[in-house]
């Protein structure tokens, strides 16, 4: 407050005209000069009229923001504050409070406002405090009258706006084996046997229950009997995300293992959107996350929206999560476990993944290495856990891909190296 005052000068003009009231009531008392009682009377009355004046006109202040819904993590966000008034005012000093920021406070100065334009002002606001849903406001204005004598604060607690920012992406050049198989245009990857779909695999001859539209004409008239056309068949290419909300999967500080399981799992998704593949996602945290299957960036959107907001508050093991939903999930698919390494036990896996194996599912386990979250100074590479556990190759026999991944590492290039 003391700085705004300094800048606005308003303390030292109120100062100097008190001191020439004083001055002047003395004069004209003491020697009895009617021209300086009058000046000081005149003196008094601005000063009570400017203070009353920039009180009520703080009160026909209206301040309105706009700015995008949803943001991502690390990005910048453009804020509009329109500021209008029934008054003229000479000086307005405008401070929105943007809470996603790690510097929250905007100061932003306006000379005038005009009764009927107004004013619209502009600034750019990092999300850099995290995913998470965040209150942008209350806006704080202090005004001042036409000649800055008196300085009013007044807090726009209805100025509030919530901003959602969903967690941050990267890029996946490559998820597994069978993802690289994939067909983009139809969601799915090929495999080497009769069906209908885009590619001419032959020609067979006509069965009950064949579709007339797929008759080929030219060898039918040859050999005059119904010829079908067949073509190379797409076996969907499914992904299914499970994440560990379990209240004890937590750990380090910002960015935690959570944040980075949930920005693995975010990614995942987006994977499976750019390549119109099917994806859905299975955590329980305060409540029970179950999305269905779907594509598509409306897809995506909705589970980055409920991922953005996500807590570790939950009373059930992955495993447990995994097992109440392994009878959903379909042959031949592929499954992602996204858990730290301090909580995973593989005994408890053990009947889980015999179920899923005997299925054709392809799993991946990406385990965030509990350690480099905790003492960075103590572990260095995602290496030393590989050396040190036999878990890796346990898992490697059984047919399960393992990615490791610590803090502070390039999560795609934990992709494409694998174990």
């Amino acid at each position: 407050m003391g700085v705004i005052l300094k800048d606005l000068g308003t303390g030292s003009r109120k100062v100097i005209l008190v001191l020439a009231c004083v001055f002047l009531l003395l004069v004209g008392v003491m020697w009895q000069v009617l021209t300086a009682l009058v000046l000081a009377q005149t003196l008094i009355v601005l000063l009570i009229f400017t203070k009353i004046y920039v009180r009520i006109a703080s009160h026909f202040v209206e301040v309105e923001r706009v700015l995008p819904e949803q943001s991502l993590e690390d990005s910048e966000v453009e804020v509009r504050l329109r500021v209008s008034s029934s008054f003229w005012l000479n000086w307005v000093l405008v401070e929105d409070y943007f809470s996603p920021d790690s510097f929250p406070h905007k100061r932003l100065v306006i000379s005038s406002i005009s009764r009927k334009e107004g004013l619209t002002l502009r600034y750019r606001g990092g999300c850099l405090n995290g995913r998470g849903s965040f209150v942008v406001g209350p806006v704080r204005l202090y005004l001042s009258d036409p000649f800055g004598l008196w300085l009013e604060e007044r807090e726009l607690r209805s100025t509030a706006t919530r901003l959602l920012v969903l967690p941050r992406l990267v890029p996946l050049a490559q998820l597994s084996p069978l993802a690289a198989q994939s067909v983009s245009f139809v969601g799915g990857r090929t495999l080497p046997r009769a069906g209908i779909s885009y590619d001419f695999l032959g020609t067979r001859p006509y069965r009950q229950g064949d579709s007339l539209k797929y008759i080929h004409w030219p060898a039918t008239a040859h050999s005059n009997e119904l010829i079908i056309k067949e073509f190379e068949s797409h076996a969907l290419c499914k992904f299914s995300i499970f994440l560990d909300l379990h209240r004890d999967s937590l750990q380090g500080i910002k960015p935690n293992t959570l944040d980075y399981a949930i920005t693995i799992g975010g990614s995942i998704a987006k994977f499976a959107c750019d390549r119109s593949l099917e994806f859905r996602l299975f955590a329980h945290g305060q409540r029970s996350y179950s999305f269905p299957f779907g594509r598509g960036h409306g897809h995506l959107s909705w589970i980055l929206q409920e991922l953005a907001s996500m807590k570790p508050k939950g009373e059930l093991p992955l495993e447990e999560l995994v097992r109440r939903n392994a009878p959903l999930i379909l042959e031949k698919e592929e499954v992602f476990l996204l858990c730290p390494t301090h909580r995973f036990k593989l005994v408890n896996f053990v009947d889980i993944f015999q179920f899923l194996r005997g299925r054709e599912v392809a799993i991946t386990v990406v385990f965030l290495v509990s350690q480099s979250f905790e003492e960075l100074y103590r572990y260095q590479r995602s290496q030393d856990f590989l050396i040190h556990s036999q878990l890796p190759a346990l898992l490697s026999a059984q047919g399960i891909r393992v990615v490791a991944v610590e803090k502070g590492m390039d999560i795609s290039k934990c992709f494409e190296q694998g174990i």
